[in-house]
């Protein structure tokens, strides 16, 4: 048997950073995201254009990691809906909410577009709340979607993210050097103009995600 030496190496183990929610987080267990982290944690310069419900910009895991414009701006509202013409056919709106005026304050009063922001990039390894996927880009909170109460059956709550809003929000992120563009939201009708909008949006070489629904249907 030929004998041979060579060094003692040293293993270590995948990157496990000190979010204390960070174990609770099936889908990076699933996926084994730490690995990921060992090659790459992306880089500041990619900007992920979150069109939803706003974001919570001063949120102690995503302040820091909000994309600003070279004006300060973090993204842009795109919310501006006719709320008489709502209120006379039955909708119910919180009074704390933003239903008006398109405006550079893309704040979520709903916490769903913040939650998808956390999840895509909010700040990791801080010893605060969660792990993002994505560890080094910056967010660009695009706010296309409200929360408002449907008369269903009574008043149904729930969240919406308007066509036109997201039309818009796309060619914003196109505008202003986006890498990628996250859609947590579906819906059973097909609409143009969207469809143009994601077009140019590819055309322009950014990536596009989007949610793939909870109703097992195409």
């Amino acid at each position: 048997t030929e004998a041979y030496a060579e060094p003692n190496y040293l293993r270590f183990n995948n990157d496990q950073p000190n979010d204390p929610l960070y174990s609770k987080q099936w889908a990076h267990q699933s996926t084994n995201i730490a690995a990921v982290w060992d090659s790459t944690r992306g880089s500041s310069n990619l900007v992920i254009a979150v069109i939803d419900s706003g974001v919570a910009l001063s949120h102690p895991d995503l302040a820091a990691k909000i994309w600003r414009s070279s004006s300060g701006m973090p993204g842009r509202d795109f919310v501006d809906l006719d709320t008489a013409s709502l209120v006379a056919r039955g909708y119910v709106l919180d009074p704390n909410e933003d239903y008006t005026v398109q405006d550079d304050d893309p704040s979520d009063y709903f916490g769903h577009g913040t939650h998808c922001a956390g999840i895509a990039a909010g700040a990791t390894n801080n010893g605060k709340g969660i792990a993002a996927v994505a560890i080094a880009p910056r967010i660009m909170a695009l706010r296309a979607g409200y929360y408002i109460g449907v008369p269903m059956y009574g008043t149904t709550w729930t969240a919406v993210v308007a066509s036109a809003g997201t039309v818009q929000a796309i060619d914003y992120a196109i505008a202003n050097g986006a890498s990628v563009i996250s859609m947590s939201f579906g819906g059973p009708v097909a609409s143009q103009a969207e469809a143009d909008a994601v077009n140019r949006a590819l055309a322009a070489g950014l990536v596009l995600v989007a949610a793939a629904g909870n109703d097992n249907s195409s």
